[in-house]
This record gives structure tokens, C-alpha cells and sequence, in this order.
């Protein structure tokens, strides 16, 4: 059974969004979360600059560094075509940065 915590059990104030994302992506098996990967260590193991990943997905370099500092969030749309680019299931991978 799961149990529900407030807001201040959670500590979710002194989170960051990324931190906070990777809590919500948690595995439905044993509650444990999935490990995350960055989209920028994706792409530079791809060895691919922001402008290549931009040009794949036709988005502006701009909106590739958006996504990966966390600034702004993928529709889900372009998400899903992102983790299909990359061969993994969409919430394995954190559209931010770790701190």
C-alpha cells in the first residue's frame, strides 16, 4: 500500500525541478526510481552538437540547450520522437540538468 506524504514530508520545496521529475518518473516495480539519463550526455555520446540534434528534430539549437538545462520542457510530442532518436523509452531520459 502506498502512502501518500505532505508536501513537507516530501521536502518538495527545497527540490529542484530536476530532482523533483526524477522522484515522479519513479519504476512501478518496487518504487525504486529508474536511473535517468541527461539528453546532453545523450547527444555527446553521440558525439552530436546541440545544432546537429536541432537540425534532426528541426528545432532551433536554442530550444535543443532549453531542454537540456531544464529551462523548458519538451512537448511530448518531440519527446517522444527524442527517445525514439535515442532507442529508450521516453521517461528514461531528464530533459535537465543534475545539480
Amino acid at each position: 500500500m502506498k502512502e501518500k506524504l505532505t508536501k513537507k514530508e516530501n521536502n518538495i520545496d527545497t527540490l529542484s525541478k530536476c530532482e523533483y521529475n526524477n522522484i515522479r518518473n519513479v519504476s512501478k516495480k518496487g518504487g525504486l526510481p529508474m536511473q535517468q539519463l541527461l539528453l546532453v550526455d545523450l547527444r555527446k555520446e553521440q558525439k552530436l552538437t546541440q545544432r546537429d540534434l536541432a537540425k534532426i528534430f528541426r528545432l532551433s539549437p536554442g530550444t535543443i540547450g532549453n531542454y537540456e538545462s531544464g529551462k523548458r520542457t519538451p512537448p511530448l510530442k518531440t519527446a517522444i520522437m527524442i527517445a525514439k532518436y535515442f532507442n529508450l523509452p521516453v521517461e528514461r531520459i531528464a530533459f535537465c540538468k543534475e545539480k
